[in-house]
Order: structure tokens, then sequence, then C-alpha cells
């Protein structure tokens, strides 16, 4: 009797090799994330390298990097030699070693939980796609004193704007070049929140190590931008998995609304604070910004509605859905009410204008929109709110020329900004997001 193997079946039956890369910053020897995969049924489907990127606050000569192996299992411990103060810079550093990886791969948190039983169902509809890159959404779970409550990290339908057709194409299960996308993506939920968590895609080997090509000056959320320069200008197969492979699992909303002492100061934070910078670690998203070449996907970006996660005083997740504009602005205003209060000021005798680099953000973020966003879109209030960013953007200049303190010039550009949350309206937002992905869309069709 002769038999015939489908090559689908047989690919089902062979071993997932996949590269999971874990930054953790101890203890290394219980890392739950690689104990929940030795425990789990699922482990004889695949053959697992972690990638364990060690990153103690203290430098123990005992953390060596080392290779330990097991059944269906192989572990690399990169021992660092300084802290990294961000995941983002953490994992650049696989870009050293990644010879031997898989030819799957993608991250996750030592603390978060992976579903097996869904990674293998991702892979397989990776495979049968012939993807180069896949988004999967996650469960986001927070820890609070009644027990845990979660929600999806974002997909699901949504409105109808230009960009929502595309997203739910690909909820559909179409697959679209990465340049379509992910900027449809970005435009329909913004860089914030499911698209910042490093967990969030599954890759070929070759788009990841490419992807980590490109650097920005910030390290925080800067991933989100590196996939964007990266996406926005390759025509990647890319699609969407629309379960949830990985359970998130926090307890920063928590500490948040109760002040437990731990939350005064998280690891985002303390990454920006210990280099001089302000409390306000979202501004970081403006410094991505301006290190953007391509006028269309700054406007993109910049004019996406933006989904993000907040707590609610009973412990559940709340959402908002916004305009990225709205939320910058009012980073912005945080920057300048830090700089009157001085916090940003960490080590004042060494560093007597360490305040100004976030400010520096602030002023260059709004030339830049002054001279690329289409104001129109704004309706009778856009000339009025270019006149205004104008003002608060040169009142930031010479503040900084002068080299000392000036509260008037602060206050005055508060003022300012105020006024310009005032004027617009969610209309404005809305005209912002489908002109901007219009634009871009124009842009690819003469690339």
């Amino acid at each position: 009797m002769r038999v015939i193997v489908n090559n689908k079946f047989r690919e089902y039956m062979s071993k997932i090799e996949i590269t999971i890369v874990v930054p953790s910053v101890g203890p290394f020897d219980a890392i739950p994330v690689i104990r929940n995969y030795l425990s789990s049924d699922s482990r004889d489907r695949f053959d697992v390298q972690f990638i364990v990127l060690m990153n103690s606050k203290r430098f123990n000569e005992n953390d060596v990097s080392r290779v330990d192996r097991a059944d269906n299992c192989e572990v690399w411990y990169i021992s660092n030699d300084r802290y990294y103060g961000s995941c983002e810079e953490n994992i650049s550093r696989v870009e050293g070693f990644s010879g031997n990886f898989k030819d799957l791969i993608f991250c996750v948190g030592e603390h978060d939980v992976i579903d097996w039983t869904e990674l293998a169902r991702s892979v397989a509809y990776f495979r049968s796609k012939d993807l180069g890159a896949m988004g999967w959404d996650i469960v986001v779970k927070q820890k609070y004193a009644g027990g845990r409550t979660e929600t999806k990290g974002s997909f699901s339908p949504i409105n109808g704007g230009r960009s929502s057709r595309y997203v739910n194409m690909l909820l559909g299960g179409c697959v679209l070049p990465s340049d379509l996308a992910y900027s449809s993506i970005l435009s329909s939920y913004g860089p914030m929140d499911w698209a910042a968590y490093l967990g969030n895609h599954l890759y070929k080997k070759d788009v990841f190590l490419a992807i980590l090509n490109y650097t920005f000056k910030e390290k925080v959320y800067s991933f989100v931008f590196q996939q964007a320069t990266y996406f926005s200008t390759r025509k990647i197969r890319y699609g969407l998995y629309v379960n949830c492979v990985i359970q998130r699992v926090s307890s920063d909303f928590d500490e948040l609304i109760n002040k437990i002492p731990s939350a005064k100061i998280s690891w985002l934070q303390e990454h920006r604070l210990v280099r001089g910078r302000s409390n306000v670690f979202h501004v970081a998203i403006l410094s991505h910004l301006i290190d953007i070449d391509n006028r269309e996907l700054f406007n993109l970006i910049s004019g996406s509605l933006c989904l993000s996660h907040i707590p609610n005083q009973d412990g559940s997740i709340g959402v908002i859905y916004s305009s990225l504009i709205a939320h910058m602005i009012e980073w912005s205003k945080r920057v300048l009410v830090e700089s009157l209060v001085g916090r940003s000021m960490i080590f004042p005798s060494e560093l007597k204008f360490s305040s100004n680099g976030d400010m520096e953000y602030v002023r260059k973020f709004l030339i830049k929109m002054l001279n690329c966003l289409d104001f129109s879109c704004f309706s009778d209030v856009g000339n009025a709110l270019r006149f205004d960013l104008l003002e608060v953007a040169t009142l930031l200049e010479s503040y900084m020329e002068v080299g000392f303190r000036q509260d008037d010039v602060i206050n005055r550009a508060l003022e300012l900004l105020i006024g310009v949350q005032g004027k617009i309206k969610p209309e404005h937002f809305i005209s912002l997001n489908d002109n901007s992905f219009g634009e871009f869309l124009v842009s690819g069709t003469k690339s």
C-alpha cells in the first residue's frame, strides 16, 4: 500500500522551531515564562530557543553568559556589563549573536504568560499565509485588591475611516503589504499600548533583525517607530492573528491608584530621569517623531486615532480612544509644568539645564508639526492654531537661549497650549486622521 503524506500534515507533525527573546532583570534561575513552558503539556510540539537578555541593576560577576539545554528547550543567558534602562535598549543586543536563531522569532516579558496551544495555531496560520510578520492580540491583565481585571489589547472592528477599512480586512484574514497594513494599524490605534508592547508580533528572523537596524535617540517606545520606519518602506507579507497568544500581567494600575511607594518611579520614568529628562516619559514619542524624515509617515502617526488603557477607580481597565495630537499637546503641557517645579533637574550642579532637554523636544516637534501638518483639517480655527503653536515654539526658544529660569515665559506658553486644547474639536481629529492616511497612500503610489 502506498502512503502519501500531505506537506501541510508533515509540517504540523514536525516540531515548531522558534526563538523567544526574554528581557529580564532577574532572578535568572527562575524566570516565570520559561518555567511555564517546561511545565506545559504542549512542550513536545516545540523546539524552543529562549534568549534571556540579563539586565541586572547590580552587576554580578556570577551572572555570566551561558547556554543551558534540556528536552525541546535551549536557554541562552546573555549577561550584561551595565544596566539598560529600557527593554528596547536591552533587546538591541541580540544582533551580536543572532546567527544561531531559529527562523521564527518573537519577544515576551519574563512575567507574561504564553498560551502554547494558541501559539502553535498562530504559527500554523503564519506559515499557511506565507507571512513575513504577523501582529497578534494580547490579553492585558492588571492585578488589584479584588483579584484581576483584564481586557484585550486592541483588535476589534472599528470606525469607518479610511485606515479602519484596511484594519478590518486584516481582521477578516486578508494579507496586505506591510506598508499598507502597519500604517493602517497605526493610523487606527496609534503608537501606544498594543503597538508599544514588545511581544505583539511574530516575525521571520530576517525581518526582525532588519527592524533593529533602525535607531532612535530616545529608547523608550522606540521599537514602535523602528517597525513603522521599516514596514512603511517595505512590502513584507503582513497579517493579523486575532486570538490572544500572550497574557500580559501587571500591577501598575493598582500601584498607581493606591499610590503604592514602589510606583512613584516606574522603570520608564527611571530610564529618563537618570538621563536628566523629565518625569513625562510619553514625551519620548515626540522625540521619535522628530527623527522621522518621511513627512507623510510623520503626519500619519501624528494624526493617528489613539487607543490607550487607563485605570478605573474600581480596579478595572478603562479604554480611551482619542487623537495622538491631543495626547501630545497634553504631554507638552506637562513638560512645562515639570520645568516650573524643577522635577527634571535631577543633578542641578552637574546638569544645570537638564530640564531643557524635553522642552527642546516640544519646541522641535511643534516646528515640525507646523511645517508638515495640513492645518486646513482644523477648518476655521486652523490659522489661529498655527499662530498659537508658533508662539509657543518661539517662547521656548527664547527661554532656552537666555539660560536661566523665567517662569513668566513658561506660564505664557502654558496658557497658549491650554487655548489650543480648547479650540480643537473631535471632528477636527477625524478629518486630520483621514487626510493624513490618504496622503500616506498617495505617497506610496509615487515611490
